[in-house]
């Protein structure tokens, strides 16, 4: 009966912006609909109630938090090959960090200090590796997510940083990056997004047909803030991470840091423009809200 009230809302209220029916379908088919399958029939509610209390408190597997059990399945050959750098930081005002971004891990990983956010390297400095003027990229892999208990299944999700023909634009997911492995929970992660899966390329070619993991890739990054705590809604708000230059700070690490895909929906205030896209309104929002109920997967990790 609720459906027939929701056009009469909308002319005298507007558009309900920040709402969407993805989650409540999405747990529907999670929880009533398998859940009931399993019962009797009889007194359904109860069991039902009962059943998702246990899953509730199951323990996840002993090793579920251990990076390398999210598998990464992704072509042996690069969709690009032997890039230089610096036509690549060219392609978007979002790559053009890309050079700082590898010094400044390498910087890290070899004097164990971290490298100063906001110093802008080149291609030029003591601190680039020069195998990495010429690179391979990839712009999609499939992730899989293990399963959290033996009441889920593993799930697999194509991530993607593909650009358009001009390389100006594209699809970029968002991800959940281990960057805090000593916190708790969500705290452990950090959202970002993907621009680039790549690695340094070899001129002879010695490279290729390599066999293709995250212990020998990297992803090329975006990041927006730590997550704070919870709003009051369920959901948690995020913003892009600006330095003081308001420019979007970027980072290198292992692909195999990317956990988890992260939904992001923006935060949309006052009335929508007209013929705004999905897209769009991704590209032009400064805040946006983690739903932590678009999967049960996402549910579960987030919130034990």
């Amino acid at each position: 009966m609720a459906l027939a009230h929701f056009q009469q809302d909308i002319i005298l209220g507007g558009v309900p912006s920040n709402w969407s029916s993805e989650t409540p379908e999405t747990l529907h088919k999670v929880l009533p609909k398998s859940l009931y399958d399993q019962t009797n029939q009889r007194n359904f509610q109860l069991q039902m109630i009962s059943m998702l209390t246990i899953r509730e408190k199951e323990q996840p597997l002993p090793h579920d938090d251990a990076p390398q059990l999210s598998s990464i399945k992704i072509a042996d050959r690069p969709h690009q090959s032997n890039i230089s750098i610096e036509v690549i930081a060219g392609w978007r005002p979002e790559l053009s960090d890309l050079p700082s971004a590898i010094c400044r891990y390498y910087h890290e990983r070899q004097s164990q200090r971290t490298a100063r956010p906001r110093f802008v390297y080149t291609t030029d400095s003591e601190w680039f590796p020069q195998q990495y003027n010429g690179l391979d990229l990839w712009w999609s892999y499939r992730l899989t997510v293990p399963a959290f208990n033996q009441f889920y299944k593993a799930e697999t999700r194509v991530i993607k940083c593909r650009p358009t023909g001009d390389y100006r634009s594209g699809a970029f997911d968002s991800v959940f990056a281990l960057v805090h492995p000593q916190r708790n929970v969500i705290h452990k992660y950090r959202p970002a997004q993907l621009q680039l899966i790549l690695r340094a390329s070899s001129k002879t070619g010695a490279r290729e047909g390599a066999e293709c993991n995250g212990n020998n890739l990297f992803a090329y990054v975006l990041w927006y803030t730590d997550i704070p705590i919870r709003l009051s809604s369920g959901m948690f708000a995020v913003k892009k991470d600006l330095d003081h230059d308001n420019q979007w700070r970027s980072a290198i690490i292992p692909l195999n840091c990317i956990m988890l895909h992260c939904p992001l929906h923006p935060s949309i205030i006052g009335e929508p423009v007209l013929g705004t896209t999905a897209d769009g309104a991704l590209a032009s929002s400064t805040q946006f809200y983690i739903n932590p109920f678009s999967s049960s997967q996402l549910y579960q990790r987030l919130h034990l």
